[in-house]
């Protein structure tokens, strides 16, 4: 690892590692509904054998939540001792007992591991890397898939549209109340990626799009089944023009 690449690592250790136990209270949880309305298609795209699962930058364990009971067995890997407790605490917390932790950093884990996985799972991670070890840690990941398995990604991207208004009237308490964290951590100020580059990267790495998605953020307003309802109505109107965007892949 490059000097510049390590010391960025390095500042995104600290980062989260000062977060994690209030991740899912700022972000996860506020998203909730809106994250479902647009991760629901994923299932179609599933792998259809499920022995083995790996999630890549697992966070607090948000794809253990939605996708580990569905797999015999599943890895987590994060380089952020925090996030890594954050998600035992997610795994416990659902009942999700066939999950082992390793703390590593994503492209040494892929580079020296031999076994191939049906699900490969790396969300919301790739905007924390360096732009020249995107097609690299795809690339890598291309290679652990089994056959006939899927990598799924999703990450925030740039767009040019404005959020519809509808969006923004939801949006409006939300955001005159938002989950801010106690502490404020060095950010360490990554960026939306661009799609096309997002899109020539899995390229590069001979990945084949066979689902993707687009949604906006959308938040809670009163909570409730009538949210989760307004959510969805909102989702299927506006979303293949938002900024969070989900790419399920095969290997080309």
């Amino acid at each position: 690892m490059d000097p510049a690449t390590s010391a960025h690592a390095e500042r995104d250790i600290r980062y989260h590692d000062i977060i994690a136990s209030q991740y899912d209270r700022v972000v996860v949880e506020p998203r909730w509904a809106s994250i479902n309305a647009l991760f629901r298609p994923m299932s179609r795209s599933l792998p259809a054998q499920r022995r083995l699962m790996l999630d890549v930058g697992t966070g607090t364990g948000h794809m253990l939540r939605r996708f580990a009971r569905l797999f015999d067995n599943v890895v987590a890997v994060d380089h952020s001792e925090g996030m890594l407790d954050a998600a035992r605490a997610t795994t416990k917390r659902f009942g999700l007992s066939n999950v082992d932790f390793v703390a590593a950093d994503a492209h040494d884990f892929l580079a020296r591991e031999e076994r191939r996985f049906d699900l490969i799972t790396a969300v919301g991670f790739l905007h924390h890397l360096q732009p020249a070890s995107l097609a690299s840690l795809l690339g890598l990941a291309q290679h652990r898939l089994a056959p006939g398995g899927v990598l799924i990604v999703s990450e925030p991207i740039v767009v040019a549209d404005a959020e519809p208004r509808a969006i923004a009237w939801w949006n409006r308490s939300y955001r005159g109340r938002p989950e801010l964290y106690d502490a404020s951590p060095d950010d360490p100020d990554e960026a939306p990626l661009e799609l096309a580059a997002l899109k020539d990267a899995l390229a590069v790495a001979s990945l084949r799009i066979a689902g993707e998605g687009r949604g906006w953020e959308i938040f809670p307003r009163r909570g409730g089944a009538s949210d989760a309802l307004g959510v969805a109505i909102l989702h299927g109107l506006f979303g293949r023009t938002g900024p969070v965007y989900w790419a399920a892949c095969r290997a080309a």
